[in-house]
């Protein structure tokens, strides 16, 4: 029943969680020994899971354990936050004294960024106790340790082809080695600002009206037949603070998509998405607009495509941050005047939407040949 239980455990921590086989991922950890391990590491985390045959081992031993637990804790050389999770598992219900000692083993330094928590499984009663107030550090594990009573014999082929699968999902070939297309982009970007505020004081011309003059997005002059318009205010900026946020949000979430996708397909997804802001706004905004927010927010619906096609890489490396970023930044320009939040939405899905188009373009005619230069 143990084994049934543990095996059941393993595969679902490494199929609906970021857990792997400590140490030589290639080995499953499936032996029958205890404890078994798994850890979770991602930038600035590290959480570890250690499965416990709490029948093996005595009151005493335990503690003594826990013990060794909490010093090796204080001396993880690790730059964040690291968790150590217990689970000790039991046949039956073990005596008072060797829950006691777990419930007193457990360690909360939050200021050292270091936690030591505990469950214990009781088979027989098909029971789990959570032996610590705070809310679990790691999300869902409550209703995987219950997924271990199903009634399902897991072998150690079927744990070795999901840690196979997850080392595969995991694993990512970036198309270029340097983001040169977002470094150009930036350049542009700042070279034309420059232009046009010089220019802007030499003739006396004020600064919104070459920006009118230069392309910025104007309903009226786009349905009159100026259709270049809808690309060109991705190149134009109102002032120096929204130039450089713009330049600073472009170079974040540029370098890791052009990175993921390639020179080229990068480029065709950055002028999508711009256009398709300028699109939304021109049906949704009356006013005048500028900025490359619109092809920004593409290219973050390129990321969260590539979240549907690496699933496992994308909670590991971005977790849910992205989204975060995503969600504050609508919700700010819901709040906030003058933001024009219907040219973000409309790159948002117009990144998404391209991203789908160039990998699929990749697969099919091999336009996706990788940029190493």
């Amino acid at each position: 029943m143990k084994r049934q239980y543990v095996g059941n455990v393993i595969l679902e921590l490494i199929n609906k969680t970021g857990f792997m086989p400590a140490g030589n991922r290639s080995h499953s950890p499936y032996t029958g020994e205890s404890p078994i391990v798994l850890e979770d590491r991602r930038p600035g985390s590290l959480t570890i899971i250690e499965l416990v045959d709490g029948d093996a081992i005595d009151a005493d031993y335990i503690a003594f354990l826990l013990e060794n637990k909490r010093f090796r804790l204080l001396s993880f050389n690790f730059d964040g936050y690291v968790t150590l999770l217990q689970v000790f598992i039991f046949d039956s219900v073990p005596d008072n004294r060797k829950l006691e000692i777990i419930k007193n083993g457990q360690y909360d330094m939050y200021p050292g960024k270091r936690i030591l928590s505990c469950y214990s499984v009781i088979l027989e009663r098909q029971e789990i106790q959570k032996l610590f107030n705070f809310p679990s550090p790691v999300a869902r594990l409550d209703r995987i340790l219950r997924e271990g009573f199903r009634d399902r014999n897991v072998t150690a082929d079927d744990i070795a082809k999901a840690v196979d699968k997850k080392i595969k999902n995991l694993s990512v070939e970036f198309r270029a080695r340097k983001p040169r297309v977002t470094y150009v982009l930036i350049f542009i970007n700042i070279l034309v600002w420059f232009l046009l505020t010089v220019y802007s004081g030499i003739s006396g011309i004020d600064y919104d009206i070459l920006l009118i003059l230069a392309g910025a997005k104007v309903n009226s002059r786009i349905l009159a037949g100026e259709y270049w318009r809808l690309i060109t205010p991705v190149f134009l900026h109102g002032d120096m603070i929204h130039l450089l946020l713009n330049s600073w949000s472009l170079y974040v979430a540029g370098s890791i998509t052009e990175r993921l996708y390639g020179h080229s397909a990068f480029a065709v997804i950055y002028f999508v998405s711009g256009l398709c802001g300028s699109i939304a706004s021109l049906f949704f905004t009356p006013g005048a607009g500028v900025g490359a927010s619109g092809a920004i927010f593409g290219l973050m619906g390129a990321l969260i495509y590539f979240g549907f096609t690496k699933k496992d890489f994308f909670r590991r490396f971005f977790g849910h941050n992205i989204i975060i970023v995503l969600v504050l930044n609508l919700v700010y320009g819901f709040v906030m005047p003058g933001i024009d939040n219907s040219a973000h939405i409309g790159g948002l899905a117009g990144g998404f939407v391209a991203a789908a188009l160039v990998k699929q373009a990749a697969k099919s005619i091999s336009l996706g040949k990788k940029d190493n230069d």
